[in-house]
């Protein structure tokens, strides 16, 4: 970015006077660190729906779901991989990305199984991932999303950090029927990551330019949990730079257009003192002009809608 500034300076004369980042999921914790790390470069950021509370406890969420999942669903679903903590390529217990297409089709099955619904009721209750109560289509989707991650993610995170990511020995699980039976069948894993790399994933809650971050309260794969973590990550000065803002929705990254926008215009306006200029065609429609309308003046701005 600093190399953009440079080359438009140099090539048009001109300087730039504000640069934002803006991203989601994992562009959300890459534009919270921009910030945080460059504040001579970035004037302000957008974060949406991004691990930036704390991404260990981001791991752990996944992992623990995995786990459960597999202490209660094992004996339902023939062949299911459990997870093991010998990951050597070859030995027993290797979870290949490659297997899930198999797995996803024998998880989907097993979860839209009525026999099956106290099981997974009991992974819900002690992973506290979320679902919407109104669409029980919603407890398949949190539940493939999240094994996706701990199929797809577990190598991956194995390989760029050194070793295991995620630990559970000594940790409780509660919420279950037999929480005991749980807790003395459930696989354990030994942390074997390296730390130094581990901690190029966190934040440093070190906030001195302006973050606006958005998110859904009904986030399973990123937990609504991670915005107040942050928060009381940061100093007296940092939190006056931070600003909140929750969608009352399910799903992960579940925005209207109308809803970024709007919580742009708030970004801009803190950076800069003025107010956004928004042309009407980019939000057609009367609710959607009135949705991004009401999401800036809740916090403060008052952008203008323009032909």
């Amino acid at each position: 970015m600093a190399t953009a500034k440079s080359l438009l300076t140099n090539t048009t004369g001109r300087t730039t006077r504000f640069v934002y980042q803006t991203g989601g999921s994992q562009g959300g914790l890459a534009t919270v660190q921009a910030v945080e790390r460059y504040p001579n470069v970035f004037s302000g950021g957008l974060a949406a729906c991004g691990p930036i509370g704390d991404y260990r406890k981001r791991i752990d969420y996944v992992g623990d779901f995995r786990v459960v999942f597999d202490q209660l669903f094992g004996p339902a679903v023939s062949g299911w991989p459990v997870w093991k903590q010998d990951l050597a390529a070859g030995d027993p217990g290797y979870v290949d990305p490659s297997t899930w297409d198999d797995a996803e089709h024998a998880a989907s099955a097993a979860v839209a199984d009525a026999t099956n619904a106290a099981r997974i009721a009991q992974v819900l209750a002690v992973t506290h991932a979320p679902v919407d109560a109104a669409d029980p289509a919603t407890i398949s989707a949190t539940t493939l999303d999240l094994l996706w991650y701990s199929f797809r993610g577990t190598n991956d995170g194995i390989a760029k950090l050194g070793g295991m990511p995620f630990g559970n020995v000594g940790r409780t699980y509660s919420g279950s029927l037999d929480d005991g039976a749980l807790n003395a069948g459930v696989q354990r894993f030994q942390l074997t990551a390296d730390p130094a790399q581990m901690a190029t994933l966190q934040t440093s809650a070190r906030l001195r330019r302006p973050l606006v971050t958005i998110h859904t309260t009904g986030d399973p794969i990123v937990p609504i949990w991670h915005e107040p973590l942050y928060r009381s990550r940061l100093d007296f000065i940092g939190k006056l730079f931070e600003t909140r803002i929750t969608v009352a929705r399910y799903g992960h990254c579940n925005f209207t257009d109308a809803e970024v926008l709007g919580a742009f215009a708030v970004l801009v306006l803190q950076v800069t003192g003025n107010n956004l200029l928004v042309s009407r065609t980019l939000l057609p429609t009367p609710a959607a002009q009135a949705d991004f309308m009401s999401i800036a003046k809740r916090h403060g701005a008052t952008p203008a809608l323009t032909r």
